[in-house]
């Protein structure tokens, strides 16, 4: 009865039989993207087939095809017009599961919601977001906070970054920063593959990925002369916390060490959770002499640490407030609510680092 049905249908397919045996195979089939030649298995059903139905019939197919070819061979019907197989749509953190992949350290997830991609780790916070129809555009308020060093760096000849997640602020600086070397450390080779796929992170001599441990990295490279950063962008967490690779005292000693004469340190920290935030802070103030700001994001739980070198020189604030002003100018970014609110929140520190 089966093989009839197709005809009946007149459709043109290519799948492969070993990959059809069950519901949950379908399903993660339909979930990594694979195609159906010339028909792609799309998890939109807007139309003949979808959901239960096709799950039925393709049920119904295969004992009959199973008979027929060995397991492992491509099946092919070309006489016809495509008709495309449509599963249905997993929903996931409030919105479509576009990606799912699986690595040593666990899950990979890609979602799409309100014109928004987002990239997970098997759990709902967002480690990257970005706008589909402006996918320049830094979408997480905490990435764009990590800009603040824009206030008193004009431009860096080279960085690193710890934590690469879906590439938007490595994009930014990028297209920002035409002269600007970056150098960023993963240790994900699956989240670099996906920052690629489905975040746009452009193949670009200036942007060198390696992967690996962040953390091991700046301590084998502290003290070198060839290893002077003008910037450390630090964000490395995995599925529920910050890493710890980069939670210790030997980590920001070697941090230190790694920053050019003008070099600032720009770290994304979690204050929810308070033992962590306050472990870093204590190893970020004694490895930077305390030379040190923070900048709660607003109606956020990230808390964005600077750390100073030594050798910083200062600035004043009104020298501050005018640049401010300029970026938010040129930017979209909110540079002058980041300086009210670093002002705001440190009030001890601030003046021991900004000239008044």
């Amino acid at each position: 009865i089966s093989i009839p049905i197709l005809y009946l249908f007149r459709a043109h397919y290519s799948f492969t039989i070993n990959k059809l045996f069950c519901f949950s195979e379908l399903r993660n089939f339909s979930e990594q993207n694979t195609y159906c030649r010339p028909g792609r298995i799309d998890p939109d059903p807007p139309g003949f087939f979808h959901g239960k139905t096709m799950l039925f019939f393709l049920c119904l197919t295969r004992a009959a095809v199973f008979r027929q070819y060995p397991v492992g061979k491509q099946l092919w019907y070309s006489n016809a017009p495509t008709i495309n197989f449509h599963l249905p749509a997993m929903q996931k953190y409030g919105g479509l599961l576009v990606h799912q992949s699986h690595d040593d350290d666990g899950i990979i997830e890609v979602v799409e919601a309100d014109g928004l991609r987002t990239l997970h780790f098997g759990s709902p916070p967002k480690q990257s977001c970005m706008k589909i129809s402006d996918p320049d555009t830094l979408q997480s308020p905490y990435v764009r906070a990590m800009l603040i060093w824009q206030l008193f760096l004009d431009s860096f000849d080279r960085a690193l970054m710890i934590g690469l997640g879906g590439g938007c602020l490595a994009k930014y600086l990028l297209r920002t920063f035409p002269e600007g070397h970056i150098e960023a450390i993963e240790y994900r080779a699956g989240v670099v593959d996906i920052a690629r796929s489905h975040f746009g992170l452009p193949a670009e001599p200036r942007l060198k990925v390696r992967i690996g441990d962040g953390g091991r990295y700046v301590r084998q490279l502290a003290g070198r002369q060839d290893s002077h950063y003008d910037l450390l962008l630090i964000d490395a967490f995995d599925h529920d916390a910050m890493s710890s690779a980069v939670n210790s005292a030997a980590f920001f000693d070697a941090c230190r060490q790694s920053l050019a004469p003008r070099g600032m340190l720009v770290m994304n920290l979690w204050g929810s959770d308070k033992k962590a935030f306050e472990q870093s802070a204590w190893h970020l103030g004694r490895s930077f002499h305390w030379q040190l700001l923070f900048l709660p994001v607003r109606a956020r739980g990230n808390i964005i640490a600077l750390g100073f070198p030594e050798t910083y020189t200062g600035t004043t604030l009104a020298a501050l407030r005018a640049r401010a002003q300029l970026l938010e100018e040129y930017s979209r970014i909110e540079f002058p609510v980041f300086l009210n609110d670093l002002k705001k929140h440190n009030a001890e520190r601030f003046f021991s680092v900004i000239k008044k």
